[in-house]
């Protein structure tokens, strides 16, 4: 899942984002790119552990059958 969040402002050493549905999240800034401004737009994904375990397998299965058929 991801979602949008918008950097509002600073207070302290977090962030105030805001989501779509309108609610705000406090964010540590030090998980945000060092030059972050309020406005900008940033991306959360949320995954589950396993998901993002099977994904980069499927991601691994695809490179190796990749470079396999580009060998041909």
């Amino acid at each position: 899942m991801e979602i949008l969040a918008i950097l509002d402002r600073r207070e302290g050493s977090f962030a105030v984002l805001i989501l779509p549905d309108k609610n705000s999240v406090s964010w540590p800034l030090a998980w945000l790119p060092p030059d972050s401004r309020e406005g900008e737009i940033f991306t959360i994904t949320i995954a589950r552990q396993g998901e993002e375990e099977e994904e980069k397998r499927r991601q691994s299965a695809k490179d190796i059958l990749n470079e396999i058929l580009s060998r041909e």
